[in-house]
């Protein structure tokens, strides 16, 4: 059993119920002892909120300082993970080496996490999305859970390079965009970065890519990945995009990485490299 102890936390939007249920009772069917923390159905006045800062605060605090805990599972994404960063208690989450679950908005919690040196972030599915996975999904979730043996990742190359390892930083582009300048926006120099996004227009998508650019972080990455883009233009518009900015990474790049908001989908664990061969990705 690799799932334990989990709790479940909402740093950022508010999951509905259906989906909520639903993620629970998979965990369960699984073998997982399940704590839901205080806040993460409470409600906020904003209805894109899962409840203030503060309770959202409060419960990551509660979820990392119980002993039992073995990972830290987010509902959702959405927004509001940037609002709490401020108010973590940072010394009390390098108290123990816990991973945590979640990708999209999760990004600048997984930022901070690794700006602070707390936890193990692990970008992948979340609660809502559980119940949904294939085999491939699940049992990549479980690969960056449990340490298992890399698998062989088929993505497309952009621009070839030499092979190298390198730890993977899978990120929300709109989201690392929007921390650059922030105190909680780390070196992200010689990694692997693995960018996604959903719901962008074009033109965002290359201003996101502009402010990574201007702050020296495509230049100073091994390596570049493009997963997936939901609904963020056709297919030629993110092709000319991808290549733009190609040309700014100075080693490999590759588009059409099985990372976001598509219902098939790898997991990455931050704290485990990835080996890139001949321009195929072990991860």
């Amino acid at each position: 059993m690799i799932w334990g102890n989990i709790a479940i936390i909402a740093p950022a939007g508010r999951l509905d119920s259906e989906k909520f249920d639903s993620g629970i009772g998979w965990l369960k069917r699984h073998g997982a002892q399940v704590t839901v923390m205080p806040n993460v159905l409470g409600g906020a006045e904003e209805k894109y909120l899962s409840a203030s800062a503060e309770a959202r605060v409060a419960d990551l605090h509660s979820a990392w300082g119980n002993p039992e805990t073995d990972l830290i599972i987010c509902t959702r994404g959405g927004f509001g993970s940037a609002q709490i960063l401020s108010l973590i208690d940072w010394a009390l989450l390098r108290s123990r080496d816990i991973p945590l679950l979640g990708l999209s908005d999760i990004t600048a919690l997984h930022l901070a996490m690794f700006k602070n040196g707390v936890g193990t972030p692990v970008s992948g599915p979340m609660l809502g999305r559980l119940a949904e996975m294939d085999d491939f999904t699940g049992d990549s979730l479980k690969r960056a859970i449990s340490g298992a043996e890399p698998q062989k990742i088929i993505a497309t190359p952009l621009q070839h390079g030499a092979n190298f390892e390198a730890f993977p930083r899978a990120l929300n582009l709109t989201i690392a965009a929007s921390l650059c300048g922030t105190p909680f926006m780390p070196d992200l120099s010689g990694t692997l970065l693995i960018l996604e996004d959903i719901a962008e227009p074009p033109y965002k998508i290359e201003r996101a890519l502009t402010q990574l650019q201007q702050c020296g972080i495509l230049g100073q990455c091994a390596g570049l990945a493009f997963g997936q883009f939901t609904d963020c233009g056709t297919e030629a518009e993110l092709e000319h995009i991808f290549r733009k900015y190609a040309s700014e990474v100075k080693g490999p790049v590759w588009s059409g990485f099985p990372f976001g908001h598509e219902a098939v989908t790898v997991s990455l664990n931050w704290a485990r490299l990835v080996r890139v061969e001949n321009m195929a990705i072990f991860a």
